[in-house]
């Protein structure tokens, strides 16, 4: 078993393990000793490389010897089974192991009448923040209908998508991780054209979705600048910006506001409303990390062409 913060040596268990990779070791057969050594060295690239080519050479064997094709699908299945039982042993000792759980789809991808969803449940219940798990999924099947919605858990929120947060919000104004999302969708919402901006009090900041290169013109003021992503200006009037001698009109950007001035009507003093629906500009205390306590009344709108 695989422990964090546990120095090598100081778990008794590391002894037994090892004792059992010896005894592996000292299996004749190839392709049984490395089904075993798998067990307890889930890193092992050779043996699952073997198991690889193993499973390859056998599928055409299988398909080429002269079975009735009840038998063939019978000897096929049980080959297949014993590779995924394989991989369940090696990911019950490491559910984080790379290569057991690139094997497993290595072996459903080339058997795609294979069902998945079940254990998939069961190791997400165990384990809800298991990124190799939420990976495998994405690449299985590239939806998340069958898990159960979690809007608390981070890897749900990034994989699942597919649902609107601020209904999750109204449900739970405390709720830290969904005012994120929220935040990290609108964000790629306004970067989904070249930049936006926002206008504070004394100046306004120009965010490009990639790094900008050339001349940026408003008010009869010309900036130019090596490649940047974000440009910090004096105040001045930006109704029309030219950018690399292209004009773009801008107009404020309402998303969603009615929605939070409904949330301050229920709960004046909720922090994450103030920070997260960009009215806001703060800091961080130089001292600590407080920056709670250190909010600016400095409020910004956004603007978009």
């Amino acid at each position: 078993m695989i422990l964090h913060n546990t120095k090598e040596g100081e778990y008794s268990e590391n002894v037994e393990i090892l004792e059992k990779i010896i005894e592996c070791d000292t299996i004749v057969n190839k392709y049984e000793r490395y089904m075993k050594r798998l067990s307890y060295c889930t890193e092992d690239y050779k043996a699952w490389n073997y198991l690889k080519k193993k499973f390859l050479e056998d599928q055409n064997v299988i398909l080429s010897q002269d079975f009735s094709k009840l038998s063939q699908r019978q000897v096929k299945d049980d080959f297949i089974k014993s590779q995924l039982n394989c991989t369940v042993k090696a990911l019950g000792f490491n559910p984080k192991s790379y290569e057991a759980w690139y094997h497993r789809y290595f072996i459903i991808k080339n058997n795609l009448n294979l069902e998945e969803k079940d254990l998939l449940l069961l190791l997400i219940k165990l384990d809800k923040r298991n990124l190799h798990c939420w990976n495998y999924i994405n690449k299985l099947y590239s939806n998340f209908d069958f898990i159960p919605k979690d809007v608390s858990n981070y890897s749900y929120l990034h994989y699942a998508r597919g649902f609107a947060p601020l209904s999750c919000i109204f449900t739970d104004l405390k709720n830290q991780g969904m005012w994120f999302y929220y935040a990290k969708l609108r964000e790629e919402e306004l970067l989904e054209k070249e930049f936006y901006i926002r206008k504070y009090k004394e100046e306004i900041c120009v965010i490009f979705r990639e790094p900008f290169e050339g001349s940026l013109k408003m008010q009869d003021k010309t900036f130019s600048n090596m490649p940047i992503l974000c440009l910090t200006l004096p105040l001045c009037n930006f109704e029309h910006v030219f950018v690399n001698d292209k004009i773009f009109k801008m107009k404020k950007f309402m998303h969603n506001e009615k929605y939070f001035k409904e949330i301050e009507e229920l709960e004046e003093n909720c922090i994450f409303n103030k920070i997260f629906n960009l009215d806001l500009k703060w800091e961080l205390e130089s001292k600590g990390n407080k920056y709670l306590e250190n909010i600016k009344n400095d409020k910004y709108e956004i603007y978009i062409y």
